[in-house]
């Protein structure tokens, strides 16, 4: 997991106009020479940023996304750089799993707030996690009272 150029420039649209981040996934910043350092301490310095991974790693929070959860604090912007691919139930596709991880991922977010979500196209990485297709991403949003205004398919 971790930040590359494609998805810095996505982001940097959106980081002048947000105070506060959560991402999902102890993220690496590969934009840098390896060993990659993390986003937290090479991307949002200023920003009252915050991390979910369930590993713990990186001084991220550890927490279960295919669990709902209650959360006390909101953010501008929630980042998702590949993580809710691999969220499923003991390592297995689970639709309940990935609507917890979508619906967590709205409440994570204030009203007004934006959600990156950089998931590989369907049929690009054969067994790496589980694919979504923009109308699922762009129903669910609808769903939760959310206006998609982008959802791109991503290359590679």
């Amino acid at each position: 997991m971790g930040y590359t150029h494609e998805t810095t420039n996505i982001i940097d649209k959106y980081l002048p106009h947000v105070k506060s981040v959560v991402d999902l996934g102890a993220q690496n910043n590969y934009r840098f020479p390896l060993p990659a350092p993390y986003t937290k301490d090479s991307y949002y310095a200023g920003k009252d940023y915050e991390a979910i991974d369930i590993s713990g790693e990186n001084g991220s929070t550890p927490l279960d996304l295919s669990k709902l959860h209650k959360f006390e604090k909101q953010f501008d912007l929630l980042v998702d750089a590949g993580t809710s691919e691999h969220v499923g139930k003991d390592g297995k596709y689970d639709i309940k799993a990935i609507y917890n991880c979508w619906k967590n991922k709205h409440n994570l977010v204030k009203v007004g707030g934006y959600i990156i979500s950089e998931n590989p196209k369907t049929g690009n990485w054969p067994g790496h996690g589980f694919n979504f297709f923009p109308d699922v991403i762009k129903g669910h949003g609808i769903l939760r009272g959310r206006i998609v205004t982008h959802c791109l398919r991503m290359s590679k």
